[in-house]
């Protein structure tokens, strides 16, 4: 395809770049993040004769902002600046760790949390779940006006929502407990992972879970959250090894997909582990989590 056949714009605020969206009827538009997906759309056989909006140039969208009310991240924060924002943060551990080890430096210095959200064709995304598992919420601005919604119901509506909305900032609530991430590779960093468990738990001072929330990737098309093994988990004391042999009671909930990396079953077949490792990692110190 002729280079021609793309047209790019870059403008500098929110509502100039809803204004380009909502303008182009005649071909397709979408907004552009930081690239890294959809830079290798000839790659995966996708049509590239549209209209792409960068969002690179709104200074708006690049912030990190803590609150009373939790933590506000700009749509245009790339992984390696969040995770610098939240070194030696144990409040998210979780969180911090999905953004420090997601695919290589070079790809976490150029790839931001909004087209992490955004890229409904990416499956194996470590930032969603650790997001889900913190119960955070995404703002979106359309030329009708601005919503907020949950992480997972922003997923469920991803493939209809409309082309002149942008995904602006993510919202964090104050947390609450502790939190972990797990993830497997086939074979070495920088890969993407073939299974992500993340975990959030908050303890009674009789040490049984009061807030509990487990979260997955890689191993559906989407992310979600793991609802029968959170509700057989609540109420009881973290203990690593029950929740894995939960977990491994738990499987016949999913649907686990098949993969030119891994099948489906196989994918499955990682979680307790994983569940495990996250459960062993939400009473340990940070600097003695379990580093793969």
């Amino acid at each position: 395809m002729a280079q021609t056949d793309v047209v790019f714009h870059q403008p500098e605020t929110i509502e100039a770049a809803l204004s380009v969206l909502s303008a182009s009827a005649a071909r397709p538009a979408i907004a552009v993040a930081g690239g890294t997906w959809v830079m290798r759309a000839g790659l995966r056989g996708e049509d590239t004769d549209k209209t792409f909006v960068s969002l690179a140039k709104i200074a708006a969208l690049r912030s990190i902002e803590r609150a009373d009310d939790g933590l506000r991240i700009g749509a245009m924060v790339t992984h390696a600046d969040l995770a610098s924002a939240l070194d030696d943060d144990p409040a998210y551990a979780g969180l911090h760790r999905a953004c420090a080890i997601s695919a290589n430096p070079a790809i976490r210095r150029r790839a931001t949390i909004g087209g992490n959200l955004c890229s409904d064709a990416f499956m194996a995304p470590d930032l969603v779940p650790a997001l889900m598992a913190l119960g955070a919420t995404v703002n979106l601005h359309a030329p009708t006006g601005e919503r907020r919604v949950s992480v997972a119901d922003f997923l469920d509506g991803r493939a209809t929502r409309p082309a002149s909305e942008i995904l602006t900032h993510i919202h964090l609530p104050p947390p609450r407990g502790a939190t972990a991430h797990a993830r497997a590779l086939l074979r070495q960093a920088g890969e993407y992972p073939v299974a992500v468990v993340s975990v959030l738990a908050h303890c009674r001072t009789d040490g049984t879970c009061q807030t509990l929330r487990i979260a997955l990737s890689a191993v559906e098309p989407a992310p979600r959250r793991w609802d029968a093994l959170e509700n057989a988990l609540l109420g009881r004391r973290l203990d690593p090894v029950a929740a894995r042999d939960a977990a491994q009671a738990h499987l016949k909930a999913l649907h686990p997909r098949d993969g030119v990396d891994a099948a489906g079953w196989y994918r499955a077949r990682l979680l307790p582990q994983l569940v495990e490792r996250a459960f062993a990692d939400l009473t340990r110190p940070t600097a003695q989590r379990d580093p793969q």
